[in-house]
């Protein structure tokens, strides 16, 4: 018997439930009513408020440019129909903005790794290429497999979130007592030819991920299954029926077999994660800045003008957040600093005034940031950046950062041996 706490998204048959998503999917207007509920399903299906967050309807208007992205990005209403970003969404949402949200059409989204009310959610994010009808087929495939293989590693049904077709999603629970741990990256390519496929994320502490309502870009229902269940879609999944791993090390078993199955199949897997480097002190070295004070300065300092190709863009904001990671791993970064950095490169970026109609902000920009660079595994910093300043001509921030002697900001103590505090 299904449980009383799930919401259908209808009572008839399977057959009948595909046919009425698809209906209201292709008839009506995108438009998001207040009779949807998508945070209300949530909590009567026994979510933590304190971990659901109000998400822009996809067809949210924005106050002055401050809406990152309709249907993604943490927002609240601002009136007259408007929305604008919500800051602080990481310490969680009000419940009073949950409730005004929810009457207005937001979508549902889902704090990651956040402990609340005994529980903490990840998720397993099957992000394939779906770009062709060949892609869509295949990514298809791979997602069976990867839900298929989850579901027998853990040796129970298991709910799968649905947005568009040839991608899938999984949430589990992580044991309150145990760190959830950062975002991992498998990036996947066909072995044959190199070919990218796409890859699955682990969707860890600090993130959030869109749980329920239209998805941005089909403008379809977002709609779960259970996998002793199949074809009935619901809603939402019921909190107490979503697994418990015990330990954050559980989870990455089950990614380490899934990742298995599909090198068994032809797939190249190639991981990568911030902060695997920790213990590699000599590669970080190269990304580390003589100081936080000398990395927000360059950073004030850049220029950003229009002819500033996307590439070299991604490839400052990629080094910022390298530079960041560096200092966190060999010296310890404060919340104070590592914020002053944060700013500094999301100002830059938003310094950018535009191009053949295309503008940003900082919202925008601080959503890339949060969402993207900070939580990648960055490999380039503080070389990349003097790069910058000496074709910049930013002469004095150059000889200044060769006169410093990395030596000096090493800490006094010896690091831990890259063993120690490892559970056998």
């Amino acid at each position: 018997m299904l449980s009383t706490d799930f919401i259908p998204i209808t009572n008839t048959g399977s057959g009948a439930i595909e046919n009425d998503v698809q209906r209201e999917n292709k008839s009506k207007p995108a438009v998001a009513t207040a009779q949807l509920g998508h945070i209300a399903a949530f909590v009567r299906s026994g979510f933590p408020q304190a971990v659901l967050l109000p998400i822009a309807p996809i067809d949210a208007v924005g106050v002055a440019s401050s809406l990152a992205s309709p249907g993604k990005s943490p927002a609240m209403p601002a009136g007259e129909g408007k929305w604008k970003a919500l800051y602080g969404w990481r310490r969680g949402a009000d419940p009073l903005i949950l409730r005004n949200a929810d009457r207005q059409g937001a979508n549902c989204g889902l704090l990651l790794g956040i402990v609340a009310d005994g529980r903490q959610f990840v998720m397993i994010d099957v992000d394939t290429r779906v770009d062709t009808d060949a892609d869509v087929k295949l990514a298809t495939l791979m997602s069976r497999v990867a839900i298929d293989e989850v579901a027998k590693q853990i040796g129970r049904p298991i709910w799968v979130r649905y947005t568009r077709p040839g991608r899938c999603a999984i949430l589990v629970g992580i044991a309150a007592d145990q760190e959830a741990g950062r975002k991992r990256e498998y990036h996947l390519s066909r072995a044959a030819d190199g070919e990218p496929l796409g890859k699955v994320e682990c969707l860890c502490n600090g993130q959030q991920t869109v749980v329920g309502g239209r998805h941005a870009y089909t403008r379809d229902l977002i709609w779960w299954e259970r996998t002793d269940r199949p074809g009935q879609r619901y809603r939402a999944p019921t909190a107490a029926q979503i697994p418990v791993l015990t330990d954050r090390a559980a989870l990455d078993a089950i990614m380490d077999g899934l990742m298995g199955v599909f090198r068994a199949g032809g797939i190249d897997v190639h991981m990568s994660r911030k902060g695997a480097a920790v213990a590699q002190g000599d590669k970080l070295e190269g990304q580390l800045p003589p100081s936080v004070d000398l990395l927000v300065r360059l950073l004030e300092r850049m220029e950003h003008d229009a002819e500033l190709d996307r590439g070299s863009y991604i490839g400052i904001m990629r080094a910022t957040a390298g530079c960041m990671q560096a200092l966190e791993a060999l010296l310890g970064l404060s919340e104070e600093d590592a914020d002053r950095i944060r700013i500094a490169a999301v100002e830059w970026a938003a310094r950018w005034p535009g191009r053949d109609g295309k503008v940003t902000s900082f919202e925008a920009e601080l959503f890339k940031w949060d969402e993207d660079f900070a939580q990648c595994d960055n490999k380039s910093g503080w070389n990349l950046l003097m790069e910058e300043a000496r074709h910049l001509g930013l002469r004095d921030i150059v000889n200044e950062s060769a006169a410093e002697e990395f030596a000096d900001f090493i800490p006094e103590t010896e690091p831990a041996p890259s063993g120690e505090g490892i559970a056998a």
